[in-house]
């Protein structure tokens, strides 16, 4: 474990703009990232009699096999199969921080949208973590993941508004809840869209690196090793622009569209950049 490492995690709600952001920073000369590891949703979240004692279950075995499958050869990550769910926490560390120090890079940063929720779990393992939270207004984001439910449900599920508006309500309140922490900064989607570079600057000033102008000049073969096989992320080849107030209203009759505006007044966003 090398302390001058910096350890970033990107999260936010699915079809938030993580992976446009991602993209941008990937190019960063000091930053070394993945394509979505998943790890931590699966850290402590094992059967109740296991998780009690901290036994890691087959799940989360094969999550850390996964990600093994994500790095380079390195011959250090032994155990095979750890007994202890602390452990898997302990060996992803020492991986992510080994691969950063082998690329000549300082900072590492995982992004899984989803590890939103994992915030407690990741901060009680990783010592230093910093997290960056994307967010998007919610008639946008929830039109964005209905229209991937429609197009890949077998990787997003059925397209079912109040499941989808659940899903949106529980990342956004994470992000709010961890609004104002000194270890998080939170951006959002149009900052990203419509000033990128100072919204780079800010993200970059978080970390502790300096800004780079080459990160506005996003590399393909770059963008292409982190969506593997990921057919619904193919747009974050295309140019920066924004796509919200394009599908609100064509996906959603009337009646659906006032059913998700009027639970969406009830969320106070004024915290966050949306």
């Amino acid at each position: 474990m090398n302390d001058k490492i910096q350890r970033v995690f990107l999260v936010g709600a699915p079809r938030s703009g993580t992976t446009l952001l991602q993209s941008l920073l990937a190019s960063h000369s000091q930053i070394v990232t993945l394509p979505e590891t998943k790890f931590f949703n699966f850290i402590g979240n094992g059967q109740r009699r296991f998780c009690r004692l901290g036994i890691a279950n087959k799940k989360q075995q094969n999550v850390y096999h996964n990600f093994c499958g994500m790095l380079p050869s390195m011959p250090f990550l032994l155990p095979k199969n750890p007994y202890f769910v602390f452990a898997y926490a302990k060996l992803f560390l020492r991986a992510m921080d080994s691969l950063a120090m082998q690329q000549n890079r300082s900072v590492w940063l995982e992004k899984t949208p989803s590890h939103a929720l994992n915030v407690r779990n990741i901060e009680k393992y990783i010592p230093g973590v910093k997290f960056v939270h994307n967010v998007r207004n919610g008639r946008d984001n929830i039109a964005s993941i209905y229209d991937a439910c429609l197009k890949y449900p077998e990787t997003f599920g059925d397209a079912d508004i109040p499941l989808i508006f659940e899903w949106w309500k529980k990342h956004i309140i994470a992000s709010i809840r961890y609004s104002g922490k000194p270890n998080h900064l939170i951006v959002g989607y149009p900052q990203v869209v419509n000033d990128t570079k100072l919204t780079l600057q800010k993200v970059c000033d978080f970390i502790g690196i300096p800004f780079e102008e080459e990160m506005l000049d996003r590399d393909n073969n770059t963008i292409s090793k982190l969506i593997i096989q990921e057919k619904w992320k193919d747009e974050v080849h295309s140019p920066i622009e924004s796509r919200d107030n394009r599908k609100f209203c064509t996906l959603f009759t009337e009646e659906e569209q006032e059913w998700i505006l009027e639970r969406l007044s009830q969320i106070d966003l004024s915290s966050l950049p949306v």
